[in-house]
């Protein structure tokens, strides 16, 4: 947890890429106190001023997805939400698998409570402009 927390807060891109990897894969293996941490962390890179951390927070993205119950549905859509509104396409770009995932994860009620057939739809059409 500390080498994530390290690397997170480093001003290296590199840093942030490898954190935005690690941090799907010991999600699971950590207390709740780390998992929402994690989550916090996960949710700060998404939002961070340079595109390549983005971009390997929306590929990783993915991998958080699957571990859906144990990751909270709330804070996924809003990273999601985040890259839908990112003004680079190639970090929008990744985040279909993100979509696909998502759809295969949760059970209908879950994608109506969250209001992910709007998003889709939404990102498809975004998607169809280009």
């Amino acid at each position: 947890m500390k080498m994530i927390e390290h690397f997170v807060s480093m001003d290296s891109f590199t840093s942030k890429i490898a954190a935005a990897t690690m941090i799907p894969v010991v999600y699971a293996r950590m207390q709740s106190s780390s998992q929402r941490a994690l989550i916090s962390f996960y949710i700060k890179m998404a939002q961070d001023e340079i595109p390549v951390v983005r971009k390997s927070v929306s590929q990783n993205l993915q991998y958080f997805i699957e571990l859906i119950p144990r990751a909270p549905e709330n804070e996924l859509m809003t990273i999601l939400q985040l890259f839908f509104n990112d003004d680079q396409d190639f970090v929008r770009m990744f985040i279909i698998d993100s979509i696909i995932k998502l759809t295969q994860v949760c059970n209908k009620a879950v994608i109506f409570e969250l209001g992910c057939l709007i998003f889709i739809r939404k990102f498809m059409l975004l998607f169809y402009r280009i």
